[in-house]
């Protein structure tokens, strides 16, 4: 049983177990949907020791749309700020078709990130402007 929650949020008995044994809700799926965040929280962060940010962002956000918690909407910002600064970078040295394949891949992040759109609109500039060279 999640130790967070510690009395039923229906009549406020202590919670022995995933029924409440007053009211009798049944805290099952609330219960399984914390593991299954605690499971992707956990697969972020080893994706993101793997430098590999773009599958830690899809992890964490599958985490965050169970089980949403201060730290695991910072650490997605984190990791967008890494992959902003990684996109600069590409761009810096004049990859823009990598550049440009990376944003695709973080089109769903656009919303956290105004930084991802603007370097979105960039690096169309870019190509179009380089495009001929």
């Amino acid at each position: 049983m999640d130790s967070m929650m510690q009395r039923c949020l229906v009549c406020n008995a202590r919670l022995k177990s995933e029924i409440c044994r007053r009211c009798h809700a049944d805290y099952r799926l609330l219960f399984q949907c914390e593991l299954a965040a605690d499971f992707y929280r956990n697969q972020s962060i080893q994706a993101c020791l793997q430098q590999d940010n773009l599958q830690a962002l899809k992890w964490i956000e599958l985490a965050i749309n169970l089980s949403s918690s201060r730290a695991m909407l910072q650490f997605r910002q984190l990791l967008l700020k890494q992959e902003t600064e990684h996109l600069v970078d590409l761009l810096s040295n004049q990859h823009y078709w990598q550049a440009k394949r990376r944003l695709f891949a973080l089109q769903a992040f656009w919303i956290y990130s105004s930084k991802l759109e603007c370097l979105n609109r960039f690096t169309d500039y870019l190509l179009i402007k380089y495009s001929g060279k």
